[in-house]
């Protein structure tokens, strides 16, 4: 509530530095705070894909202010890691942070406004 307060015009969340989601009922948790919250944006990484609760946040991703990339898919919302010095799909889109075109993750923001996947370098 404080952090709302003091950003009414709105604030984003990454989540997920170190894990990912654990249950369906998470992802709920998520889904409310997001109706409770309006001004609340949501972003992050996850592993999960076909299971249920990769299913459920590929529904949950349908909402404008939840903004999921998937690791490890090709294709809307993927992320993909590639060797230093491999060649980027050309459906890809290589991490602007990374090749020095953007100062920060916070001032590029790509991975957020766009559904084609990024890649980043191997680490």
């Amino acid at each position: 509530n404080e952090v709302a307060a003091r950003h009414p015009g709105g604030f984003a969340v990454r989540l997920h530095v170190l894990g990912d989601f654990y249950s369906p009922e998470y992802v709920a948790l998520w889904a409310m705070a997001l109706q409770f919250y309006p001004m609340l944006r949501v972003f992050g990484f996850t592993a999960r894909w076909d299971d249920e609760i990769g299913l459920a946040l590929r529904e949950l991703a349908k909402h404008s202010r939840f903004k999921m990339r998937f690791s490890g898919h090709l294709g809307k919302n993927g992320a993909i890691v590639v060797a230093p010095g491999e060649n980027i799909p050309d459906d890809a889109i290589h991490c602007p942070h990374q090749t020095g075109k953007a100062k920060s993750c916070g001032s590029c923001a790509l991975c957020w406004h766009t559904d084609k996947t990024i890649a980043f370098w191997q680490h």
